[in-house]
């Protein structure tokens, strides 16, 4: 029974040797591969906004020795370090899993990468990310360089992204204003492409929005640089009410904002409040109810009246000193 024990320790040893000579001998020959794949986006990333999960994997196919029951399976997992050696300044770039395991089993595994944009990134600005990587088996932490099996692999990845629209405008309601019945009362709308490219901005009116008596006119479609601010004028018409009006108007304006290089991409609504209170009297006369014409069409028409009474009267009298004239001359004839 010795004898035996002693014989199966004497194979065992035997066994090991020959693996460990033939791993010293020829470790790449009988080392597995591994490879390390990043799909890049295929959408532009938002600025500010989105979070974009780029997908890839990591794969380690086992080799000859990968799977030796004699050695610790942990040994042969692939460790990997990754860690970002260049991207664009208006990108930020995070790997969760910067550290994998991978066991030699020939299976993909997932590995994220999360890529976000800067609100002042350019619009539709390409940019690439350059990944280091460091690995190698995972034996290589515990023995020294020189152990069969320790070598250490440095490789690089790159992908690139691209930044998308953000369209941001600043608009503020504008102060109210204050006309009078049947007039033209004009506002100005204050605007700023905050935004992070030129941009185009149409302007609409929900008329059923609008009280009764009241009008506007939509303003025109605007262009719009990066930064740039605009003052755009908003004519609001009063209502032509018979006497005495106090009345106040609410009008929405809308704004659709959109990419000059992609009409058809990403766009965002906007809206402003235009608020304007009309107070005084309304007189349907030539002049309507501006006061100095006003004034001068009831002077006008007071004028006319004395006119037609002076002429009337003169006729009346006229008409008169005839009739006196013609009857004596018809008793003188009798």
């Amino acid at each position: 029974m010795y004898m035996k024990k002693m014989r199966h320790s004497k194979a065992s040893l035997v066994t090991v040797s020959i693996i460990a000579l033939i791993i010293l001998l020829a470790p790449s020959v009988l080392a597995g591969s591994f490879q390390l794949v990043v799909y890049p986006p295929e959408t532009p990333i938002k600025p500010g906004v989105e979070m974009k999960h780029v997908e890839g994997f990591v794969q380690n196919s086992p080799g000859a020795i990968d799977n030796l029951p004699l050695l610790p399976p942990l040994w042969f997992y692939q460790y990997t370090n990754i860690e970002v050696a260049e991207k664009p300044e208006w990108a930020t770039v995070a790997i969760p899993e910067s550290t994998p395991m991978t066991p030699p089993d020939g299976q993909k595994y997932d590995l994220t990468i999360i890529v976000a944009v800067t609100e002042d990134a350019p619009a539709y600005e390409f940019g690439t990310v350059k990944l280091s990587i460091s690995t190698g088996k995972f034996m290589r932490t515990i023995f020294p360089s020189w152990f069969p099996m320790t070598n250490e692999f440095n490789m690089d990845q790159s992908f690139v992204i691209r930044s998308g629209y953000l369209p941001l405008l600043t608009a503020t309601n504008p102060p109210a204003k204050e006309g009078t019945p049947n007039t033209n009362i004009n506002h100005v709308l204050h605007l700023v492409n905050t935004g992070n490219a030129r941009s185009l901005i149409e302007f609409s009116v929900d008329y059923n929005a609008i009280p009764e008596g009241w009008s506007i006119a939509a303003p025109a479609s605007i262009y719009i640089n990066k930064g740039e601010s605009i003052d755009v004028p908003v004519d609001i018409y009063s209502p032509r009410t018979l006497g005495y009006t106090d009345e106040w108007a609410q009008i929405p304006i809308k704004m659709n904002m959109r990419s000059v290089v992609e009409p058809t991409g990403e766009s965002a609504n906007f809206t402003v409040t235009v608020s304007t209170h009309c107070v005084g009297y309304y007189a349907p006369v030539p002049g309507g109810n501006n006061p100095a014409m006003l004034f001068g069409s009831i002077i006008g028409i007071i004028i006319l009246i004395i006119v037609i009474i002076i002429v009337t009267v003169k006729m009346i009298r006229k008409s008169s000193f005839t009739t006196k004239l013609k009857l004596p001359r018809r008793k003188k004839e009798e």
